[in-house]
């Protein structure tokens, strides 16, 4: 690999951006590297690592445009509610893409919280994770709410005829 020399990159971290002057190489067969990259984490990104989180962290509870504010007012960074919307896309393409190859696994199961439930949260929309035990509970007791409505709406039905036909019999 052949020294291309010093090259500066502006990186956006979670105390604002900062400027990074390092070595560059250049090979035929990798293209244009810089080994400070992989050290710091962003050799596909130019967010740091913390930035990252802070985002994905701050767009778990709200949209895109709220965190993008969010950000301004909690560590004075200034992005873009579409820069936001693309950093926890690419961050879940990335977790999506190390599941599939087994190099990143959840670490607990629907077991392991409260009433068995699981919430997780995508663009601010939440959407619980019942487990099949739960849903077997929530129809047995639909069909016991059901069959005690029927028995109250016969009920009623016959207490109206009974009062209908004393009425009837007051009026002969």
């Amino acid at each position: 690999m052949r020294n291309k020399g010093n090259k500066t990159v502006t990186h956006q971290t979670i105390n604002g951006p900062v400027e990074i002057t390092r070595k560059v190489y250049w090979s035929s067969q990798r293209g244009m590297v810089a080994p400070a990259d992989f050290w710091l984490g962003i050799t596909e990104n130019r967010y740091s690592p913390g930035l990252r989180e802070m985002v994905c962290r701050l767009s778990l509870n709200e949209a895109f445009v709220p965190a993008s504010k969010n950000l301004k007012r909690l560590v004075q960074v200034t992005l873009s509610s579409s820069a936001v919307r693309n950093i926890v896309e690419r961050q879940g393409r990335c977790v999506l893409a190390q599941q599939r190859s087994g190099d990143f696994a959840i670490g607990f199961t629907a077991e392991d919280c409260t009433d068995k439930t699981m919430i997780t949260g995508v663009d601010g929309v939440m959407v619980p994770h019942v487990t099949q035990e739960q849903k077997k509970s929530v129809a047995k007791q639909k069909r016991s709410n059901a069959k005690a409505s029927l028995v109250a709406a016969r009920l009623s039905v016959a207490g109206l005829k009974r009062v209908q036909m004393a009425r009837i019999k007051n009026l002969r």
